[in-house]
């Protein structure tokens, strides 16, 4: 029986008014092996875990799809290494650049 895998979305968007990273109604993403986790926003960002990464790399850089979105979409590994790993993004939008390094974290139960 062939294994489904679980996606998790992270919106990332911009509050002009306050110039700060927005993450929908997101405080945290819990995730688990095999699952996959995409980043989505209007401008092109790049995240970059802090200390631990759940995943082989560390920094990822968005790539526009047709829908004119920009995305990051990376699947956990077999066997990620438990707790919370925290990460910074920089968005790029409307001439300037944005940066959060207090991001929902993922957590990996």
């Amino acid at each position: 029986m062939e294994e489904t895998i679980t996606l998790k979305k992270v919106s990332i968007g911009l509050d002009s008014n306050a110039g700060t990273i927005t993450y929908g109604n997101e405080k945290y993403c819990h995730a688990k092996a095999k699952n996959e986790i995409d980043w989505e926003s209007d401008g092109p960002f790049g995240i970059q875990f802090l200390t631990t990464s759940p995943f082989a790399e560390s920094c990822f850089q968005s790539t526009p799809v047709p829908n004119g979105k920009h995305v990051v979409k990376r699947q956990l590994p077999d066997n990620p290494p438990t707790g919370t790993h925290s990460y910074a993004c920089a968005l790029y939008f409307g001439g300037k650049v944005y940066v959060d390094a207090n991001c929902p974290a993922i957590i990996i139960d």
